[in-house]
């Protein structure tokens, strides 16, 4: 199974949609997570242009009731991620079905996923104890070691 999760930071541009749709076609993957702040609301036309459905604002979708799969895209702030976790894992707690979590949790689990300055340890633990009580697996990445670069001119 093939998971694809993408912060695109420009999906209203066509070029950009393009290099989603280009991507969507080469690797098929079985669930797309697409982040994008800068779209106020799911144009149906992006849609079609990508290929298939999409999650946005963090909507939750259910599937026949057997599964939840849901996008993240957790804030920068640490205290407001908290609130999230507490959220999510008070839905989770409630739910009898599985959970699928894809997107950008803005939070890493290990300091190896980070290059550049100090890993904040009080977040890596926050994120970690939100994992291990949720119990949720963190599928292997593949591809690039990093995840998020602001080197805008090259393509994210």
């Amino acid at each position: 199974m093939e998971c694809i999760s993408w912060n695109v930071r420009g999906l209203g541009r066509p070029e950009k949609r393009r290099a989603v749709s280009i991507m969507v076609k080469k690797y098929k993957p079985s669930f797309l997570f697409i982040q994008e702040t800068k779209v106020s609301s799911v144009d149906y036309r992006i849609v079609n242009c990508l290929g298939g459905g999409i999650l946005h604002k963090g909507e939750l979708v259910t599937l026949k009731k057997e599964i939840v799969i849901c996008n993240i895209y957790a804030t920068n702030l640490e205290e407001d991620r908290v609130v999230l976790w507490d959220f999510i894992m008070a839905n989770i707690r409630k739910s009898v079905v599985p959970w699928f979590f894809g997107g950008d949790f803005n939070v890493i689990l290990e300091a190896s996923e980070k290059s550049g300055g100090p890993p904040i340890r009080s977040h890596i633990r926050h994120f970690r104890k939100f994992i291990e009580d949720a119990m949720l697996v963190n599928l292997p990445m593949q591809g690039f070691p990093f995840t998020w670069s602001n080197a805008r001119e090259v393509a994210s």
